[in-house]
């Protein structure tokens, strides 16, 4: 990762696949939390 000056495309979409992935992720868990406590 050290010593690249310019974004290549695949980390582009490694990011945002992994921010997606998170994303959903909590969206998952904070349903399923509120499913429990309902």
């Amino acid at each position: 990762m050290l010593g690249k000056t310019k974004f290549q495309p695949e980390d582009v979409m490694g990011g945002l696949y992994l921010g997606v992935a998170v994303t959903g992720l909590n969206a998952l868990v904070a349903m399923g939390l509120v499913i429990a406590f309902m």
